[in-house]
């Protein structure tokens, strides 16, 4: 959540998994893993030379929920915050799952 709401707020900006690592406190890593899962859902497009990602949904649906999350995130934080850290709470892997995107077949 943090990384996806980090390049949205900074896009147009480039993130290598370096300076995500960084920014975030993760290992580099964990920020290229966390990137090609977003990749992967189509939040985020990666330069052609594979140097960067950035924010850039691949529909207006995905583009309209970020949207809606990020509204919600900024006006709920503490909310936010310990559901997405409360690891034994069903009601944390229930909204993770609610955000599964799959790429259409």
């Amino acid at each position: 959540m943090e990384a996806l709401m980090l390049l949205r707020s900074t896009s147009p900006a480039r993130w290598s998994a370096l300076e995500l690592a960084q920014r975030l406190y993760v290992t580099p890593s964990t920020a290229s893993a966390v990137l090609a899962d977003m990749d992967l859902a189509g939040m985020l497009a990666v330069e052609p030379d594979g140097s960067g990602y950035y924010y850039a949904p691949r529909s207006n649906a995905l583009f309209a929920i970020v949207q809606q999350m990020a509204t919600y995130y900024s006006s709920h934080l503490v909310e936010m915050t310990v559901l997405i850290h409360s690891r034994l709470d069903r009601k944390a892997q229930l909204f993770a799952d609610a955000f599964d995107f799959r790429k259409d077949s």
